[in-house]
C-alpha cells in the first residue's frame, strides 16, 4: 500500500471516529431518552475534571459525574436527571433543561452579546448585573435558532448572579 492510501485511509478512519464519539449518542443514552425516568440533579462539586450531581430516587442518594461540557455551571444549579427505573445508578443529564427551583431568586437582565459555539445547539451570552460582566454556556433545545445580533433576556440568580439562563421563546422549562 503507497504511504498516499494509508494517509487516506487513516484520514477517513479518523474522521468516521470523531463522528461516532461526539455526534452519534450512545445506546444507553437513547435508551434512557425513551424508557427512562426523571429526576432532578444539584451540582454539588465543581472542578477543572467534572462536575458532581445528586439526585434523589425513591429516598436514595444517587452521584452522577459529569465532564465540564458547558463554562459557567455552578454548584447549586438544578438539572433534569434521566435514568433507568431499574437501576438508578445508570443516568445522563439533560443540560438543555436547567430548573428554577425558587422563582423569587430569580431577575432579568439583558443580553450583551450572543454568540454560537459548535453548531446550533451551544451558545455563549454575556451580561451585565451590578457593574460586573459575567459570560455563561447554555446548551439550547436542537430546534432553536439564535440570531446573535440580538439581545435577548437572561434570567440570573439574585443572590448568586453567575447562576443565568438565556431565555429564548419556551427554550427554558422550569
Amino acid at each position: 500500500m503507497t504511504s498516499k492510501l494509508s494517509k487516506i485511509i487513516i484520514s477517513i478512519l479518523g474522521i468516521a471516529f470523531l463522528i461516532f464519539v461526539f455526534i452519534y449518542p450512545d445506546n444507553e443514552t437513547k435508551w434512557l431518552l425513551k424508557n427512562g425516568s426523571v429526576a432532578e440533579g444539584e451540582i454539588v462539586e465543581s472542578n477543572y475534571a467534572a462536575y458532581n450531581l445528586i439526585y434523589y430516587v425513591n429516598g436514595f442518594k444517587h452521584n452522577l459525574r459529569i465532564k465540564p461540557p458547558l463554562r459557567g455551571l455552578q454548584i447549586g444549579e438544578f438539572y433534569k436527571i434521566l435514568y433507568d427505573p431499574n437501576n438508578p445508578d445508570v443516568s445522563t443529564v439533560s443540560l438543555r433543561v436547567p430548573i428554577i427551583k425558587n422563582e423569587e431568586e430569580y431577575t432579568t437582565t439583558k443580553s450583551l452579546s450572543v454568540r454560537k459555539l459548535w453548531g446550533n445547539d451551544l451558545v455563549e451570552f454575556t451580561y451585565l448585573v451590578n457593574n460586573i460582566k459575567y459570560e455563561r454556556d447554555q446548551r439550547l433545545a436542537s430546534n432553536v435558532k439564535i440570531d446573535e445580533n440580538r439581545i435577548y433576556s437572561v434570567k440570573y440568580n439574585k443572590y448568586r448572579p453567575k447562576i443565568a439562563y438565556l431565555v429564548i421563546s419556551n427554550t427554558l422549562k422550569y
